[in-house]
C-alpha cells in the first residue's frame, strides 16, 4: 500500500523529525538508529537499561510510566504524550508498557523461544521441523494490491515456509482493490467452505485484510459458523482505517487524489472504505466470538527506522497524531482487544529477512495455546 503515500506527497510532507543517534535494547532486540528527542534517547539508552543518570528526566519518565502501567492507551493520550514529550518517546513507552503486561510478556517469550529453535535448525543446516498436527488450516487474508505489487501482502514467503513445514496454508483470493465490506463477504464464504474440512482454522490477516477479517468474524458470520476458527492473527490491521484515506477526500487533496487514481486506472471505493467514518461505523457492528483467541502483531518503528521514501513521508505526516507505523496509528490496531505482540523497529510493511520464520514461530505458539484449551 505504499502507493497511498502519493496522497501525502501531493498534499505536501511534514518537516522531518530531529535525528539524534541512539543505541539500546528493547524487548530483547538491539537497537541502533536515530530518535527525535533527547528524552527518547535517554529513555532507550539509560532509563530502560536501569541507569538513572538524570534525575529530572528520571522523575518525568517515572510519573508517565506509572500513569500508563496498565497499557490502556487511547488515541488521545498517545497524541498528548507525543506533543508533551515526542512521538518516538511515546512509541517506546507504548512498546515497553504493552510488553510488560503478563499475557503479552509470556507470548513474546514463547515466540522468541520458538524462533530461536527454528534459527538453530537453519544454522545447523537442518530442515525446518515438520508439524505434528497438520489438522490445522491457516487461511491468509491479504492486503491491498497483493497480486500486482511486491509489498509482501500476499504472504507468499510465509506460506511457502509453512507449507514446507507441513502446515495447510491457503490464500484467500479477495479483490485487490475491493471494499472492506465486499472482501469480508469473500472471507466469510471461505471460512464456511473450509469449516467442514478442517479440525481448526487460524485466520491470518494483514493491513487492509484486518478490518475485512474482523467484519467477517464479528458481523457476517453467525456464532456457530465461527466455531472452527480458533484464532485470528491480526498483522498491522487497519481496523480504524488510515488518516491517509481521510485526506484523499479532503480539499485540496481530493481532486489531486482522484486524478492520480484515474491515471492509475483504479476506482476509489477501496480507499473510501478505509476512512475513519466508515471504519468506526463497521466497528460498532462487530461483536467478536467469545471463544476466539485474538492476537495483534504490531510493528512499532522509531523515526529513524521507517522505510525511506513514501513510507517515511507518511510516517512524518502522521507524527502529530501519535505513534504510527507509516500507514496507521499503532493504538488503532488494538481496538478489538486480545493479546499483543509488538515488533520494535518494523514499520507497516514488516520488511524483515526473518519474517517467514517469525510467522512460523507465531503459528506454532498459537497452535500450542489452542491445544491447551
Amino acid at each position: 500500500m505504499r502507493w497511498l503515500g502519493a496522497i501525502v506527497l501531493l498534499a505536501g510532507c511534514a518537516a522531518p523529525p530531529s535525528t539524534l543517534p541512539v543505541t539500546g535494547e528493547l524487548a530483547g532486540q538491539a537497537i541502533e538508529t536515530t530518535v527525535d528527542s533527547r528524552i527518547a534517547r535517554y529513555y532507550l539508552e539509560h532509563y530502560i537499561a536501569g541507569e538513572d543518570t538524570d534525575s529530572e528526566l528520571d522523575t518525568r519518565i517515572a510519573v508517565v510510566e506509572k500513569r500508563t502501567r496498565r497499557a490502556d492507551f487511547t488515541r488521545e493520550n498517545l497524541r498528548e504524550l507525543s506533543a508533551r514529550f515526542s512521538p518516538d518517546f511515546a512509541t517506546l513507552l507504548f512498546t515497553r508498557q504493552l510488553l510488560r503486561q503478563d499475557s503479552n510478556r509470556r507470548l513474546h517469550r514463547a515466540v522468541q523461544r520458538e524462533n530461536e529453535r527454528l534459527l538453530s535448525a537453519l544454522a545447523a543446516d537442518k530442515p525446518l521441523p515438520e508439524v505434528s498436527d497438520p489438522g490445522y488450516t491457516l487461511l491468509f487474508a491479504p492486503g491491498w494490491f497483493y497480486a500486482t505489487t511486491d509489498s509482501g501482502a500476499d504472504f507468499a514467503r510465509q506460506r511457502e515456509t509453512l507449507t514446507r513445514m507441513g502446515y495447510d496454508a491457503r490464500l484467500i483470493e479477495t479483490q485487490e482493490n475491493g471494499t472492506v465490506e465486499d472482501n469480508a463477504v469473500i472471507i466469510a464464504d471461505t471460512i464456511r467452505r473450509f469449516s467442514p474440512e478442517a479440525r481448526d482454522i487460524i485466520l491470518v490477516s494483514v493491513s487492509k485484510g484486518g478490518p475485512e477479517a474482523a467484519f467477517a468474524l464479528g458481523h457476517l458470520l453467525e456464532p456457530h459458523e465461527t466455531r472452527r476458527v480458533g484464532a485470528w492473527i491480526n498483522v498491522g490491521g487497519l481496523l480504524r482505517g488510515t488518516p491517509l484515506a481521510n485526506r484523499a477526500f479532503e480539499w485540496p487533496t481530493s481532486w489531486l487524489a482522484r486524478a492520480y487514481f484515474l491515471y492509475k486506472g483504479w476506482d476509489m471505493a477501496g480507499v473510501a472504505s478505509l476512512t475513519g467514518r466508515r471504519s468506526d461505523a463497521r466497528l460498532r457492528r462487530i461483536h467478536m466470538p467469545a471463544h476466539l483467541f485474538v492476537l495483534n502483531y504490531v510493528g512499532a518503528p522509531l523515526s529513524g527506522q521507517v522505510l525511506p521514501g513514501r513510507t517515511s513521508d507518511n510516517f512524518s505526516s502522521m507524527r502529530q497524531l501519535g505513534p504510527n507505523d507509516g500507514l496507521t496509528l499503532l493504538v488503532d490496531e488494538l481496538v478489538l482487544g486480545g493479546a499483543t505482540l509488538v515488533e520494535p523497529g518494523l514499520d507497516h510493511y514488516f520488511l524483515d529477512p526473518l519474517i517467514d520464520l517469525k510467522t512460523a514461530a507465531l503459528a506454532r505458539v498459537v497452535i500450542d495455546r489452542l491445544e491447551k484449551r
